[in-house]
């Protein structure tokens, strides 16, 4: 409850103390001006305002009031007692306020607010308060249920709010009526509160004007629900007695009927209203019979009897005296009932009655009625045949007297009727029982076959009675025993012949999984042969062994050791799984090796490996759970290579001699797979150092011819060069004498001839040894050169193309490119025939490429390079390869020649970079 008081002087005042007091689980809201009196009432849900005398004379009162203006309660004890002579209103107000009441409250609490709290809370209906706006300012706990909101959101909303749509109109002018009429206005609400009756009362003020409005709402759904249920009853009822064959009449002392309905309406043709307004007597034939039994009515007593009525029907009538609170008879009350069917139903039962029992003494099979009582009420005739007993009463006597008929059960054990009949005749499922029995007073045994069944009543779904039916079915027995017999001796043959099939299917099965066990093997050792055959990386080759070995072994442990020469020990190169070790396995001794070959022999089968004493690793081999096993050695030349192992957790499991043999050829092909890989590795170690040392010969060649160029063209140019002036210097310093001038000039031009031919050969031999504009200049003035060069000796056209070539490149990859072409146009020269050669240079980012094609006679290139007539061929490929590149040589017989060379660029920039 949030409570708002206005006080002037909150430190002191008298009702804020006593409000405190009174009220200490609200919340007080304290204001001390009339401005925070405004705010007070717009930021707080306030429920009652309490106003302190002095600032009730402070403020403008009216003007609170009006202020409020929401239908809150206002409490002041100006209100209760005017302001003194004196002026003293604080101390008038404060003494008022003070004084107690008979239970110690203040009274204007106790008179006002108290009592709205009690009335509201007692009441068990829903109880609500509005202001004239409609808004609710109280409610009861009754109504907070019903509404289904917490009280803090329901105070201040509008009812139209919290109503459903169909009642909301129906409340608006409820309130409006209530407002205009100053009266009491009730409303039958099927809305939001359900069911309910609700009452608009008025709250009036001094001047007798309505201020506020109370809501009662009265729950009547049960009520209603009773209405619409006895509604439905009298409907029910009277269409009940309407649509049967029912007659209905009371009838008073004096003879009238003052009620009748069903039958009575039908027969007599008249509506309810005109059979009131006459006696019984005076409706003959059909109410003459009731003469008597009215009579005897008005005596006290009943009567009851049959009338054949007109329309051929039968009624059973009976007449009850009907008495009032003190036994005085006020009349009699008449109820038959048509029982016309019922009588011919009676006729067409004794007829089906009879029939069944004629059918009932046609059947063989014997038929037993037992009762609830679990009583034989009815046997037919087969049953007596059967049993050699007369009567009933004899069929009652089994229990009692087993002797009379002399029962077995299907094993040729006695039995009684006591102990069949339990499970005969239970009353969960119907039953089938077979037994043999001798009748009474024979000696020839009988099988008989009894069968129960339950007929239920339709009622009430009880079980009625049983039926047991006993069928004869000794001849169908002694078929069946010689069936039997047969089935037994066919079930005995056949029985023979499977377990024969079966040990065949056994041993073909054996011979399968023999086969199948073979086909894995041999698949397994196809297997590994092919893969090591495919595999020259070690690390690989070792792993396709021991994936291999753990599948067709089925050991869930495999490793391989191989031997170093070096440190004299085997090391583990390979485990299956890969176990986390707590250390690294250590290297095994060779002759640690050799102690376990003294102690368990070759293979090495090692049942416990607690055996093993202080062989290095053996014990991480037990951290990781391998107790059992077997290691094969790897021989190459009767040299140690390796081990291959297998282990077990079972302690005991070594493998049969199948499995060491499938194991020492797995081992036989591990070892292959490792001598094969070492001797490619040791044959790639001697072809990279022949590449190497192929490479390095190519540089110290260039750079011999180098040098030879180097000095041919310094030192010997120049000598003959010197020579050749010192000979014309001779031939212009000698004498004039005719002879000797002609002649010795001839052999001196002649020397000077041979000295400049030299010349130009020493220059040729010089350019072709290493080309200087090949170092100066680059590889595409070089080839222009070359190929003039080219041309004025053999008279064969180059045509020269090349892109992408205006840069420089590593020194090596130039020279390899100019030495290859050099030497094809060489080759073409000698062997092609032809009058044209084309040369093509091109480069790109990735790559530099060469092309030098003729059109010549050919050759066969696989042949040329097998009988290696030519090293030039050789020497191109090998200088191609020594660079990186790849060269292709293209030729057919009569078909020309095509040499294409590809050589990678970015090897040349890691190698600079």
């Amino acid at each position: 409850m949030s409570i708002l008081v206005l006080s002037s002087n909150p430190a002191s005042s008298a009702l804020l103390q006593t409000l405190r007091k009174r009220f200490q689980a609200s919340e007080l809201v304290v204001v001390s001006d009339f401005t925070g009196f405004q705010n007070a009432l717009i930021e707080n849900s306030i429920e009652i305002i309490f106003v302190d005398p002095a600032s009730a004379v402070e403020l403008d009162y009216p003007q609170i009031k009006a202020c409020a203006g929401s239908g809150i309660p206002i409490f002041t004890p100006l209100e209760q007692q005017p302001v003194s002579e004196t002026g003293d209103a604080s101390a008038l107000a404060s003494d008022r306020f003070e004084r107690r009441g008979a239970n110690g409250e203040p009274p204007f609490i106790n008179h006002v607010y108290q009592a709205v709290q009690a009335l509201l809370g007692a009441a068990t209906d829903p109880t609500m308060v509005l202001d004239l706006e409609g808004r609710i300012i109280l409610a009861n706990d009754p109504a907070i249920t019903v509404i289904g909101r917490p009280r803090e959101e329901l105070i201040g909303q509008e009812i139209a709010k919290v109503s459903s749509p169909g009642s909301i109109q129906l409340r608006r002018n409820a309130i409006e009526q209530v407002k205009k009429t100053k009266s009491i206005v009730r409303i039958d609400d099927e809305g939001s509160f359900s069911s309910f009756d609700s009452i608009f009362w008025p709250i009036l003020d001094q001047k007798g004007e309505v201020a506020q409005i109370a809501i009662l709402a009265r729950n009547v759904a049960e009520r209603k629900e009773m209405e619409t249920q006895l509604r439905e009853r009298d409907l029910m009822l009277r269409t009940v007695v309407e649509n049967t064959s029912i007659l209905f009449a009371a009838i008073d002392r004096e003879g009238s009927i003052t009620f009748a309905e069903g039958k009575a309406l039908h027969l007599t043709g008249l509506d309810p209203h005109q059979m009131t307004e006459k006696k019984y007597s005076d409706i003959a034939p059909v109410f003459s019979v009731l003469g008597e039994g009215f009579r005897r009515a008005l005596e006290g007593k009943n009567y009851a009897t049959h009338v054949s009525l007109p329309d051929q029907t039968m009624m059973q009538l009976r007449v009850t005296p009907i008495r009032d609170d003190e036994g005085a008879i006020l009349g009699a009350v008449a109820v038959g009932m048509d029982i016309t069917d019922v009588l011919q139903s009676k006729g067409q039962v004794r007829r089906v009655n009879q029939e069944r029992e004629a059918v009932l003494n046609s059947i063989d099979d014997g038929i037993i009625v037992v009762n609830n009582a679990k009583k034989i009420v009815y046997a037919n005739p087969a049953c007596f045949k059967l049993t050699g007993l007369d009567t009933l009463e004899e069929f009652s006597e089994l229990h009692h007297n087993p002797e009379l008929v002399r029962m077995r059960d299907q094993n040729g054990k006695p039995i009684k009727w006591s102990q069949l009949a339990p499970e005969l005749l239970s009353e969960d499922k119907s039953r089938e029982v077979l037994f043999s029995l001798i009748p009474k007073n024979t000696n020839t045994r009988r099988w008989i076959s009894l069968k129960s069944s339950l007929i239920y009543d339709e009622a009430s779904g009880d079980v009625r009675y049983r039926v047991v039916t006993a069928h004869d079915v000794t001849e169908l027995k002694t078929i069946q025993v010689e069936l039997e017999s047969i089935q037994e001796e066919l079930e005995r043959g056949i029985e023979q012949r499977t377990e024969a099939l079966n040990q065949a299917n056994r041993e073909l099965q054996q011979h399968f999984n023999e086969l199948q066990h073979a086909a894995a093997e041999a698949e397994a050792i196809a297997s590994v042969a092919s893969k090591i055959n495919l595999q020259t990386d070690l690390p690989d080759i070792l792993q396709t062994v021991i994936d291999e070995t753990e599948r067709v072994m089925n050991y869930p442990f495999c490793s391989i050791l191989l031997y170093d020469e070096d440190i004299d020990a085997l090391l583990l190169a390979g485990l299956s799984p890969p176990v986390r070790l707590p250390y690294p396995f250590p290297a095994i001794p060779r002759r640690s090796y050799e102690k376990m070959i003294a102690m368990f022999g070759t293979p090495i089968i090692i049942s416990d490996t607690t055996m093993i004493g202080d062989v290095p690793g053996f014990e991480l081999l037990q951290m990781v759970n391998v107790w059992s096993g077997a290691s094969i050695p790897m021989i190459h030349n009767e040299e140690l290579i390796g081990l291959l192992n297998i282990g077990s957790a079972e302690r005991g499991r070594v493998p049969s001699p199948s499995e060491l043999k499938l194991l020492k050829i797995l081992t036989d092909q591990a070892t292959i797979g490792i001598v094969k890989t070492r001797l490619f590795e040791q044959v790639s170690e001697s072809r990279e150092r022949l590449r190497a040392l192929s490479t390095r010969l190519v540089e110290v060649q260039e750079q011999e011819r180098r040098n030879l160029a180097i000095e041919l063209h310094d030192e010997i140019g120049q000598s003959l060069t010197l020579l050749r002036l010192n000979l014309d210097l001779i031939a212009r310093l000698l004498p004039g004498e005719p002879n000797v001038c002609v002649e010795v000039q001839s052999h001196l031009a002649k020397t000077s001839e041979t000295t400049v031919r030299l010349l130009d050969k020493v220059r040729e031999i010089s350019l072709d040894l290493r080309p200087t504009m090949l170092d100066d200049l680059g590889l595409i003035p070089a080839l222009a050169s070359l190929n003039e060069r080219f041309t004025s000796r053999t008279n064969i056209q180059i045509l020269l193309k090349h892109s992408g070539l205006e840069q420089r490149y590593d020194p090596n990859l130039e020279i390899t490119v100019f030495r290859i072409i050099q030497e094809a146009l060489t080759n073409a020269a000698r062997h092609a025939d032809v009058d044209q050669v084309s040369v093509r240079v091109w480069a790109d980012e990735l790559f530099l490429r060469l092309q030098v094609q003729d059109q010549g006679v050919g050759f066969d290139v696989a042949a040329a390079l097998q009988q290696q007539r030519s090293s030039g061929l050789s020497g191109m490929i090998e200088r191609a390869s020594a660079c990186g590149g790849l060269l292709e040589i293209d030729s057919t017989p009569n078909e020309g020649t095509c040499i294409t060379g590809e050589f990678p660029l970015y090897i040349y920039r890691e190698v600079a970079s």
